[in-house]
């Protein structure tokens, strides 16, 4: 089961809307960073991104550090064409935890 807050954003014409971000969440396996509709934001801990070879969803060799998000960063889908073969990966630490939206509610949030 999915907690969510429900929060409400002034909107510039129209007053109050509703926007809906998901309770913050401990990450504790790695996942691909993956689709057009994510982003993640780093709560406690850090995360560290990985460009890797990718076989059906699943890295599939040596994987190369490209950066680390720390708390308070935030992490965004990339767009990666199966057929490419590499797609980034996201290791969480330990006592990682993270609140998750979806790009259309982000920018109200944020």
């Amino acid at each position: 089961m999915v907690r969510t807050r429900v929060y409400s954003v002034s909107g510039e014409a129209s007053g109050a809307t509703t926007r809906v971000a998901r309770e913050p969440q401990r990450v504790t396996r790695a996942f691909p960073l993956q689709g057009l509709d994510s982003v993640w934001v780093v709560e406690t801990g850090k995360i560290d991104i990985f460009l890797a070879p990718m076989e059906s969803g699943s890295p599939a060799g040596a994987l190369t550090h490209v950066l680390r998000v720390k708390a308070g960063g935030a992490l965004f889908s990339w767009p990666c064409d199966a057929l490419d073969g590499f797609g980034f990966l996201a290791a969480p630490a330990a006592e990682t935890t993270v609140r998750v939206y979806s790009l259309d509610d982000f920018p109200a949030v944020s």
